[in-house]
Parts: C-alpha cells; sequence; structure tokens
C-alpha cells in the first residue's frame, strides 16, 4: 500500500549513520534532483547551486572537514547545497529562460524585471547570503521528502567547516557551502531512536 505524504515524514529519520552494504534505487536520484528543482524560491531565481560529491578525494577532504561523522563516510550520496549572490546574473538569466528571445513578452515582464532587481542588486553580500540560504532550505526540505517517498535515509548535516568544504570543492567567491545532505539506506542493525516533538501547544498559536 502507497504510504501518504505524512506517512512518509513519519517513516523517515536523520540518520546517524547508513548501511555500507546497499546503494540506491535506480533513478532514485534523478527523483530528488527534480524534487529540489521543482521547489519553490524567492522570484523563482532558484539562488543556489548543489553539488554531487562524486570526487573520492574531494569526499574525504568533507569527511575531515565534518569532523569525521559517520553520516559523511557511510552515505551513499553527498549533496553540498551552496549559496550564491550572483543575483544580477540570475534576473537576467531568469528573463531570458522565461521570455524566450520573445521582445513583447519582456516588455511586458519589464516591471516585475524592476521590481525584483530593486529589491536585490541593491542588498549587501552578507543580506544575499542569508537569502539564498532561506531559499536552500525549502529545496532542502523536498530534497528530504523526496527520499523518505523513496524509503531513502537522509540526514541534513551543519556540523562542518564551510571554508574546508570549500576548497574541497574549489568553490569560487560566488559560491559557499551551506548545508550538506548527505543520503544512503537504512541501517537495519542499529535501532532507531524515538521521535521526540513538541507538543503542539508549543508550537502552534491561534490570535
Amino acid at each position: 500500500m502507497t504510504m501518504s505524504f505524512l506517512e512518509n515524514l513519519e517513516w523517515r529519520h536523520a540518520a546517524k549513520a547508513f548501511s555500507r552494504d546497499e546503494t540506491l534505487p535506480s533513478g532514485a536520484m534523478d527523483e530528488i534532483f527534480r524534487a529540489i528543482k521543482m521547489a519553490p524560491t524567492s522570484y523563482g531565481l532558484q539562488p543556489f547551486k548543489v553539488i554531487r560529491v562524486l570526487d573520492t578525494e574531494a569526499r574525504e577532504k568533507i569527511i575531515e572537514a565534518g569532523f569525521n561523522q559517520p553520516q559523511f563516510s557511510t552515505a551513499v550520496e553527498v549533496l553540498v547545497f551552496c549559496s550564491r549572490t550572483d543575483v544580477e546574473q540570475r534576473i537576467s538569466k531568469y528573463f531570458e529562460l522565461a521570455c524566450k528571445d520573445n521582445s513583447e513578452l519582456r516588455q511586458k515582464m519589464s516591471g516585475y524585471e524592476k521590481m525584483m532587481r530593486g529589491s536585490l542588486e541593491n542588498r549587501s553580500e552578507a543580506e544575499l547570503r542569508s537569502w539564498s540560504e532561506k531559499q536552500i532550505y525549502i529545496a532542502l526540505g523536498f530534497a528530504m521528502a523526496a527520499c523518505a517517498e523513496k524509503k531513502i535515509e537522509s540526514c541534513p548535516m551543519e556540523g562542518f567547516l564551510p571554508t574546508k568544504v570549500d576548497q574541497a570543492l574549489s568553490l569560487d567567491g560566488e559560491l559557499k557551502s551551506a548545508v550538506i545532505l548527505t543520503i544512503g539506506q537504512r541501517d537495519e542493525s542499529k535501532p532507531l531512536r524515538a521521535k521526540v516533538r513538541f507538543d503542539d501547544t508549543e508550537l502552534f498559536a491561534e490570535k
């Protein structure tokens, strides 16, 4: 029986380590990438890049930058979500994609473009980095939900040295690592910790 979205969320846990002996189902990563791509972002600009770490040397450096936490060393896949601040070029590219050389459509969208540029282009790099990371976490959530739907374990990781990860991936100044998603198969030999969630009265309110 197919599980519902909420049942999938009940199934998922933040993996503390993954099975070393199992791989992911064929096509699973394509679906995870699709979920990331379809995630909503501010103005639809998708101000991030997700790097799939396949290089063995880079992976070893990330394990070290992540304090040798077992998620990094046992994961089948390691995705590094990077923030980007090249908003001027990003906006131009967005309208090129949206209008596809249709000058009339570009003219109709000129007000939206002006508003977008006015909102973003005067922000400091730190403000843009913060804005970008907020969009990253939306996409991260979609990726984790896609993993749960495929019954693939995942764990979001903030416990690493960003500068070391940036160096491992030879990132330029425009891209900076923000969060890492480790992905693999559940290690059934290890008991799952019970989920701990605050009571509804702690989380929700009405005014």
